[in-house]
């Protein structure tokens, strides 16, 4: 008798883990079905607030996720660091390829008003070359070790012009076109010309 009553409590047992396994299964089937959007016709739509991307080891190797001004995608390394980075809204938007210590060497920003700019950076992410847009025209500046800027090009309307700095910032060598027609000077630094052609 007790050997009876063993035996269909152990069938008892077994049927209850079947079945619970069942509702699990069915549970997550449900939850897949309403996370992919089955209840939708295909293709229709995928509304999600942060999507996370991993790769074989569990690591997460990509973010795409709404942010306070707009959304951002973000591409790591296999050290968790941040690679690449595009960020969209307002009233800046900005791309940024970044180093294996995630230091920022490549930088694209668009801010609303002001126009666009472009920022290749060093390992201590001083800025060495960028190209921006000026109130008077596009302009690139080539800058040294110190982040100093040592070259100047621009282009207005009447035309372009390049410019050799010091140390402190001053122009010590110009060369304009200006309505078609060039110039070339050399200054002191502090402003004072001390050759020029064609001269005035």
């Amino acid at each position: 008798m007790d050997h009876l009553l063993l035996t269909r409590l152990e069938a008892l047992e077994s049927a209850n883990r079947r079945w619970r396994r069942a509702c699990f299964a069915l549970v997550l089937s449900l939850a897949a079905w309403t996370i992919m959007g089955a209840s939708h016709p295909p293709g229709a739509e995928l509304i999600a607030r942060r999507l996370i991307l991993q790769d074989h080891l569990g690591q997460t190797r990509g973010t795409w996720e709404v942010t306070p001004d707009g959304c951002r995608l973000s591409l790591f390394t296999a050290a968790g660091t941040p690679a690449f980075v595009l960020s969209g809204g307002r009233p800046v938007s900005s791309l940024e390829v970044r180093d294996g210590s995630g230091t920022p060497r490549v930088e694209l920003v668009f801010r609303e008003g002001e126009g666009s700019a472009l920022w290749l950076r060093d390992a201590r992410r001083r800025a060495r070359f960028e190209v921006f847009e000026a109130g008077a025209g596009p302009m690139l500046t080539l800058r040294d070790a110190w982040s100093r800027k040592r070259l100047a090009m621009i282009v207005t309307e009447a035309g372009p012009g390049i410019s050799l700095l010091d140390s402190l910032g001053k122009s010590l060598l110009g060369l304009v076109v200006a309505s078609d027609s060039p110039s070339i000077g050399l200054t002191d630094g502090l402003g004072h010309i001390l050759w020029m052609a064609p001269t005035r």
